[in-house]
């Protein structure tokens, strides 16, 4: 993320009134020097603050949901950090890594010699392994993670990656994405020779109109036919790893889906999809009158009851949880206290 896009989410989640930033200021335990930090820091106390909803660690796409403490990062990050290839290199960029990373005289590249345990005729394991080694040998500082912008640095040990993936977890669509960006990851995956696209060809089990989905099951097939690695799931920042079945999606949306706005909308956008939603005849809005369960100071909770009563209303229907594209299908409860939603 851009540090202009690092910095509006720190304004918006302590301008919030949800977020507790004390940590982050500049006397406080929390305060650092790294953009990343501090907004990860706000942007948790935001998604805290309102409830650990999904919906709360979106901020435009620019969040993720993760299920380790990052208040342990330095430390893990120090002692157990790994930098690994992107996803998309092209061949010549991989092999231009081994090259410089084993010719640097840093790097042990032995165990990827042609008799060696981590020999594969996978480039990007060649390369992966070469470019940690890389790191590894220059002091694990992020700066020898660059490689022109061709490499990650993650948190789980590549070498256990096929295991541990393998279990039960999936690789999808994040919201938001463009309709150009999830063809595009359409065409790369089922293009790639690793992904079983069949089912989602016109006569299909999986075929859909819905181009999210398709992406979702190429991007995961990618994922699967490439061995569970999390790499495999990167897609230029497009995708996300999630640990529910998606298959089930269907039967969890049509029973168990509400329709919420997405964060960061205008104070007259709210205001605007209230009246829309109220005055559509579609959407039952008493609850959000001032003597209701669910009336509220604050407009997001007024705006998402309202656009919710008109998705309920109007028959759980996708195109009906559009609202000028600021609104979002969640599949956990927003109810809260005595606001209880439909």
């Amino acid at each position: 993320m851009t540090t202009e896009k690092l910095v509006a989410n720190i304004n918006y989640a302590c301008g919030s009134g949800l977020a507790d930033c004390k940590a982050i200021q500049e006397d406080g335990p929390c305060y650092s020097t790294d953009v990343i930090k501090m907004a990860s820091y706000a942007m948790n106390a935001y998604y805290y603050g309102a409830g650990h909803r999904e919906i709360n660690c979106y901020f435009d796409g620019s969040a993720l949901i993760v299920q380790r403490d990052p208040s342990l990062a330095a430390t893990i990050s120090a002692t157990r950090s790994w930098c690994v290839s992107k996803p998309g290199m092209t061949t010549e960029k991989l092999v231009a890594n081994i090259n410089y990373a084993c010719g640097s005289g840093l790097a042990d590249c032995k165990a990827i010699q042609e008799d060696g345990p981590c020999y594969s005729t996978d480039v990007i394991k060649m390369a992966s392994y070469a470019m940690n080694a890389y790191y590894y040998g220059a002091g694990h500082r992020e700066i020898n993670c660059y490689f022109d912008g061709s490499a990650l640095i993650v948190h789980h040990d590549p070498s256990l990656a096929a295991t541990i993936s393998t279990t039960r977890s999936w690789c999808v669509s994040k919201p938001g994405m463009t309709t150009e960006k999830l063809v595009a990851n359409i065409n790369y995956a089922c293009g790639s020779g690793l992904a079983d696209c069949k089912a989602i060809q016109e006569d299909g089990p999986c075929y859909s109109t819905d181009v999210i989905k398709m992406a979702s099951y190429a991007m995961n097939a990618y994922y699967y036919g490439a061995g569970h690695r999390e790499i495999n799931c990167y897609f230029d920042g497009s995708a996300l790893i999630v640990h529910h079945d998606p298959s089930l999606a269907a039967t969890i949306s049509a029973t168990r889906s509400w329709c919420v706005s997405k964060p960061g909308m205008t104070t007259e956008k709210l205001v605007a999809n209230i009246n829309y939603a109220c005055g559509s005849g579609l959407a039952d809005c008493k609850s959000i009158q001032e003597d209701g369960p669910c009336y509220s100071t604050d407009v997001i909770k007024m705006a998402s009851y309202a656009m919710n009563a008109y998705y309920y209303g109007a028959g759980h229907r996708e195109i009906n949880c559009y609202f000028d594209g600021s609104a979002l299908i969640v599949h956990h409860d927003p109810s809260y206290d005595d606001c209880i939603y439909p």
